[in-house]
């Protein structure tokens, strides 16, 4: 539903300004993973994704998996940083190339567990592709690291998943005004306690793409 609400939203948008006038575009990716424009026929409302200025893009419902099977993965996020000028325990600010944030996204994915919750298996392509087509000819992605953090799994007495890895007051508010014409990605680094409802009992990151304000809306469609 939430879907159909976002392709009906920017429909409207659209038709309100003029084809000719920055309305919606529809864009897929082809057999090589390149994104490219198609026709609006072509794609089913429930397989899209609406792309917008300031958008948050992330995962959810994932699980983590325990250090004997994540601590590679984690320690290759690890060095990544590390090799981009990021510190282990220090908030900090850094550029990522899309190469290394491509790196990031894929380590991180290999350390989440979607085992008992598979329709929120988190589409990976699809999130990097996205990511592409809102670079917008910048050849950097702004990257927020903020460590330490003890996120539980689940909200409202254990009702629904957690949907705000960032943080509304602090770290929302910085990437708007960073995310000018560049992605921002929020990489919050999370303790993973079983405490707090997850399974692995093991470190983990948390990644949240911010999309920038000259983004140009879009309907990708993700099959």
């Amino acid at each position: 539903m939430k879907q159909m609400y976002e392709f009906d939203t920017e429909l409207r948008s659209a038709f309100l300004k003029g084809k000719n006038n920055d309305g919606v575009i529809f864009i897929n990716s082809d057999s090589s993973k390149n994104i490219r424009p198609c026709a609006p026929n072509k794609i089913l409302i429930s397989s899209t994704s609406t792309i917008k200025p300031n958008k948050r893009i992330f995962p959810l419902g994932f699980n983590n998996k325990p250090k004997s099977s994540a601590v590679d993965s984690f320690n290759e996020i690890i060095e990544i940083i590390k090799n981009n000028g990021g510190q282990v325990n220090k908030d900090i600010n850094i550029n990522l190339s899309y190469t290394d944030f491509c790196f990031i996204i894929v380590a991180i994915n290999r350390t989440y567990d979607y085992t008992k919750d598979l329709d929120y298996k988190w589409d990976v392509n699809s999130f990097l592709n996205i990511t592409k087509q809102v670079l917008n000819n910048e050849d950097e992605i702004i990257c927020m690291i903020r460590w330490n953090r003890k996120l539980s799994r689940k909200k409202n007495n254990g009702q629904v998943f957690q949907n705000a890895p960032d943080d509304g007051k602090t770290d929302l508010p910085e990437a708007r005004k960073l995310a000018i014409t560049k992605p921002v990605l929020i990489l919050t680094h999370q303790m993973g306690k079983q405490e707090n409802g997850w399974s692995g009992n093991f470190n983990f990151f948390w990644p949240l793409l911010l999309t920038p304000k000259t983004t140009k809306s879009a309907i990708y469609a993700i099959e």
